[in-house]
């Protein structure tokens, strides 16, 4: 079934997912600047880990340079997440139960469409290096649970590869989940005297080891020292007070979030409470024994009855805002009970599990959405989730109300369905809507019918016309995505030119960067960065760079409105004089 559904996710969603200007292909081309010959950090800033966009750059040179290829680099990141999920949770849930978890992931997350600009999902995703990162960490969990059930040091030795791949991925993120793993590692090693401390120590710290070595060998060898301190390190600390990373966090409006976190929880414990009631009342001696499916069919009218009126606090937008709670509840009683020795393996295994999916989902800690960077870093969260409710609520209401049938745990299963099928509706609208499909040498494109969509790929096709394979293309304040299907390279080390890349690099340095690189055109997109809080490229900020531009280069085509003249989207070509 999980297979059937994938198919149909994957055929319906087929070559609509991104965004033609915004991030989608920042790592789509920079892998084709690595085939020509750049280095990474060294003549190209990005601020992840080295392995994606070599891991990328190895897919283009076996498959050819084409959006197919990045397409299926993200299928096999799926195929691969949806089999650990599915391992992870059996260790806890029943099959159908573990399916479900699996399903919710691909409907809700890996397909999820809810932003307008479609470039949270995990076929064609904002950062590869986000998804690997989700593959690497949720696999280093899947066998450091095993190797506590099974003792088993193959297992161990496997979780410690996944983290050091996760720390090539994403470092900045990798250093929280790897304080998880610590953690547990420290709480099984003292409660559990059959697990080897020593060995397990080596096992957790040697990926760190091995990590900060390759970094070292990869800057040394391609002398990349100081682009990787641009490319991450200065990254690291911009973002940290970047407007944009603290509302995704759920910083900016503490006390709104809050209010919304204890909606999502209030209403999940409102209906957890009525299922178990009517599993409570159905299970009578009167209402049993009329036939089997009586309690099954009246369950399914009162969820139905229970969820129509509610459905707007069970969609994506406040439904996982209550996994900080149930993470922190979860991570209380795991520890409780590992402290009184209950069932040892297991919940020592649980608490690795909520502490880890905890520390992963740090960025979006009071904003637990799919809709930005929730869609990856929630995924452990949402095994969590159901682990919470069907085990530890499960459990807890059937022994406060002596249930001896297991209605109550179909009635949320039926009922977490409901909540799948209602949030999957808002993301098969947004597909719908990218019905333009322009054909390409490199894969084409869908997208909506619009101003901007016009103004793309009008763009590509009279550069491709009226310039030469050698000519050099950059595109401000962002749409790299002009050159990839162009076929026109870049002479910069920056694909973005949004408000907090010339706040780290500084205008200055932008500045005599594109003096220094003699780029033959230069393309401004009207792309609003106002969630930076700079509204126009060139009026808000970086007005040095556009003065320069302007002085250095000749407008020779338009397409829509002039740049930030007008609220439509438009773009203006330059050729340098």
């Amino acid at each position: 079934m999980i297979s059937v559904l994938f198919i149909y996710l994957l055929s319906l969603s087929w070559m609509k997912w991104g965004n033609l200007i915004i991030d989608s292909f920042r790592d789509i081309n920079l892998p084709v600047d690595i085939l020509r010959g750049k280095i990474l950090y060294k003549d190209i800033v990005y601020p992840y880990g080295f392995l994606p966009p070599y891991l990328l750059s190895a897919f283009y040179f076996v498959f050819g340079v084409n959006i197919l290829s990045a397409i299926l680099l993200g299928i096999v990141i799926t195929v691969a997440i949806i089999v650990f999920i599915y391992k992870i949770s059996r260790f806890f849930l029943t099959q159908a139960q573990a399916a479900l978890t699996v399903i919710t992931f691909l409907f809700i997350f890996a397909f999820g469409f809810y932003a307008s600009t479609g470039i949270f999902n995990f076929i064609l995703p904002y950062s590869f290096a986000s998804t690997l990162f989700s593959l690497f960490t949720t696999g280093a969990l899947y066998f450091f649970i095993a190797f506590i059930f099974t003792e088993n040091n193959k297992k161990l030795l496997l979780f410690s590869l996944f983290i050091f791949l996760s720390i090539l991925s994403r470092p900045d993120m990798s250093i929280f989940v790897w304080f998880g793993f610590l953690f547990s590692g420290i709480v099984a090693a003292t409660m559990d005297k059959r697990v080897n401390a020593g060995r397990l120590a080596l096992y957790i710290f040697l990926p760190v080891l091995f990590g900060f070595l390759s970094y070292l060998l990869f800057l040394k060898l391609n002398n990349a020292y100081a682009g990787f301190k641009e490319s991450i390190i200065d990254c690291i600390l911009i973002n940290a007070s970047n407007k944009l990373g603290v509302s995704f966090a759920g910083l900016d409006h503490i006390l709104q979030n809050s209010w919304y976190i204890f909606q999502s929880c209030f209403y999940h414990l409102v209906a957890v409470t009525f299922l178990c009631l009517a599993s409570f009342i159905l299970s009578r001696p009167d209402c049993s024994d009329k036939n089997d499916n009586f309690s099954v069919s009246v369950g399914i009218i009162v969820i139905f009855t229970l969820f129509m009126p509610t459905t707007q606090y069970f969609n994506p937008g406040i439904q996982y805002r209550c996994f900080p709670v149930i993470l922190v509840a979860g991570i209380i009683a795991f520890f409780i009970r590992t402290m009184r020795r209950i069932d040892l393996k297991r919940n020592i295994s649980l608490l690795a599990l909520f502490v880890v999916a905890l520390l992963m989902m740090v960025r979006v800690i009071l904003n637990a959405t799919p809709f930005h960077y929730g869609f990856y870093s929630l995924i452990l969260g949402l095994i969590c989730y159901y682990v919470f409710f069907f085990d530890l609520c499960g459990k807890y209401f059937k022994s406060a109300l002596k249930l001896t049938d297991d209605n109550f745990s179909l009635y949320l299963f039926i009922f977490f369905t409901f909540s799948i099928i209602t949030s999957w509706m808002i993301s098969a609208f947004s597909y719908s809507t990218n019905n333009v499909f322009i054909p390409d040498k490199r894969g084409g494109f869908s997208s909506r019918f619009s101003i901007e969509t016009m103004a793309f790929w009008s763009t590509v096709e009279y550069l491709k016309d009226n310039s030469s394979r050698d000519d050099t293309v950059a595109v401000l304040p962002e749409g790299v995505g002009i050159n990839f299907f162009a076929d026109r390279k870049t002479s910069l080390r920056y694909y973005t030119f949004l408000p907090q890349d010339v706040k780290a690099v500084g205008e200055d340095n932008m500045l005599s960067q594109l003096e220094k690189a003699h780029v033959t055109y230069v393309v401004i997109t009207a792309r609003d960065t106002a969630e930076y809080g700079y509204h126009a490229f060139g009026k808000d900020y970086a007005q040095k760079l556009y003065a320069w531009i302007l002085s250095n280069y000749t407008l020779v085509q338009q397409f829509g409105p002039y740049p930030f003249t007008a609220p439509e989207f438009g773009i203006a070509i330059f050729k340098h004089k």
